[in-house]
């Protein structure tokens, strides 16, 4: 960071979220938490000097890494403790894993999902935190080949909803959708016009009409 002029202080991390092959299931994991949060808490505890890895007592449910209980035998102990930064960085794509969403599942799941990341925030004492969703749903939703499958075209409105309904909503939220900038043709992530549709894919809030225009969140 100091070698490219840029403050040395300003380094974060970022995490994965998961999401549960069943709709509304939901479980903890080792660290008291909720289990769709587990990749953020295992990063949140590398930073703490805390315990990291999978739990020995854990069950494999829906898709979720559940524990039993909060047994730590066998995992590691991160060697280095820090501050935590004060950016919670998190990539969520609220779906049901493996299968083919609706426009209401979607929306369902973003509910939960958002709705969780708070307990993570009061566990690890950063309910003060800049709050953004580093990676989710473009603007609009292209259905090419090998694209986006099996996620309705609305997934990025039903994100947005989703979040408006959840207790995340009232935290200051930033949410960076993926678009692909380095190549304009790009098929799956197209910035500006579609390859194949007039449509402009990086509706993200153009003209306060995209799924992620500002709000007073």
């Amino acid at each position: 960071m100091s070698a490219n002029a840029f403050d040395p202080g300003r380094v974060d991390w970022s995490s994965a979220w998961s999401d549960a092959s069943v709709a509304t299931f939901n479980c903890t994991d080792v660290y008291t938490d909720w289990a769709r949060a587990f990749d953020t808490d295992s990063l949140s505890q590398a930073v703490n000097a805390g315990v990291v890895g999978v739990n020995p007592d854990f069950t494999a449910t829906d898709s979720l890494v559940c524990a039993n209980d909060t047994k730590t035998t066998g995992m590691q102990i991160s060697p280095i403790y820090h501050t935590q930064p004060d950016i919670v960085d998190v990539h969520i794509y609220p779906q049901v894993n493996g299968a083919t969403n609706s426009d209401a599942q979607i929306q369902q799941v973003a509910a939960l999902d958002y709705g969780d990341l708070p307990h993570f925030l009061g566990l690890a004492g950063l309910q003060s935190a800049a709050i953004t969703i580093g990676e989710t749903y473009a603007g609009k939703i292209y259905q090419g080949s090998n694209c986006w499958s099996g996620t309705p075209t609305g997934a990025p409105s039903d994100n947005v909803a989703g979040f408006n309904q959840s207790a995340l909503a009232s935290y200051t939220v930033f949410f960076r959708p993926w678009i692909e900038l380095e190549d304009p043709s790009g098929v799956c992530f197209p910035y500006g016009q579609g390859p194949s549709s007039s449509s402009d894919y990086q509706n993200v809030n153009y003209n306060g009409t995209g799924p992620y225009t500002p709000t007073n969140h």
